[in-house]
């Protein structure tokens, strides 16, 4: 397992269902981030309890579903967690936490790369999102994203299966370090059952500032963020999360933010490296 800050959007755009306007990360959404310390103010999923008064919109998305007594809510816990798809939302486990899992699959999501996968605390997907249950989608009728993930998670020669992460979390697809390979859209069962994806890192984008609305950009991706691809290969402006290592003088700006927090020597610094690994809140 890896540790990196798991943050929620306690604010911004309130998710519509299918047919409504489109957000990119909507209220009750996690984001992972590869930086020490927070992101727009977005506080992380540490199962912190927030006014209801102050948090209406947040309240009408979750409700008590991750606890609290009517007059404070509680955030999903994700320390030392990982969420799992298709199980009782707020369900804990000893070292996972039932969410619903979400696959960007259409433009309307507006989310940064079509194929990318997040966590959402909410019982139904936003505009733009499908629940990544493996349920098979027409080739003809979403071809950008066919294009991107073909048969990896299975389908006939008109449809394609979305990743089926019912009763399963994310585990990073590839070969780490001391850990036997494992192919996008194979499965494990330990340390938790898994389906494997691309965990990428963006490498361009702004800076994230530390302070916020707890809000999180609504357009385009952001310096660190980490994210889940159903895809096989890397679009611009990101990265695999392999553990390379970089020049610092070649990327400033990322080494401010990461260090040698995941290795190197200052000279140089690593990427986070989620290869056959779990990805857990701190």
């Amino acid at each position: 397992m890896l540790v990196l800050p798991q943050l929620m959007a306690v604010a911004g755009e309130f998710p519509q269902r299918a047919g409504g306007a489109p957000a990119t990360y909507t209220l009750g959404m996690i984001q992972s981030f590869a930086g020490g310390g927070g992101a727009y103010g977005a506080p992380p999923a540490d199962g912190r309890e927030i006014p209801v008064a102050e948090n209406q919109p947040l309240m009408a998305v979750i409700g008590l579903t991750f606890g609290g007594d009517g007059s404070r809510l509680a955030l999903p816990d994700l320390r030392s967690r990982t969420p799992i798809g298709g199980a009782q939302l707020g369900l804990e486990g000893q070292h996972t936490l039932g969410m619903t899992y979400l696959i960007a699959t259409n433009a309307e999501s507006g989310a940064p790369l079509l194929g990318m996968v997040a966590a959402f605390a909410g019982s139904f997907a936003p505009s733009g999102w499908t629940v990544a249950d493996g349920r098979m989608l027409p080739i003809s009728a979403n071809v950008p994203l066919y294009q991107l993930i073909g048969h990896s998670f299975g389908g006939s020669p008109v449809g394609f299966n979305l990743p089926d992460l019912d009763g399963f979390a994310v585990i990073g697809a590839g070969e780490g370090s001391g850990i036997a390979p494992i192919a996008l859209g194979g499965r494990v069962a330990e340390p938790v059952p898994a389906l494997a994806l691309d965990y990428l890192i963006s490498v361009e984008g702004e800076a994230p500032p530390s302070g916020g609305t707890g809000a999180f950009p609504q357009s385009g991706n952001w310096l660190g963020q980490v994210v889940a691809f159903a895809g096989s290969e890397v679009p611009q402006g990101w990265a695999s999360c392999d553990g390379a290592l970089i020049e610092a003088d070649a990327a400033p700006a990322l080494f401010a933010l990461l260090g040698t927090r995941y290795g190197g020597d200052g000279r140089s610094f690593a990427l986070p490296d989620l290869r056959g690994r779990i990805l857990v809140g701190g």
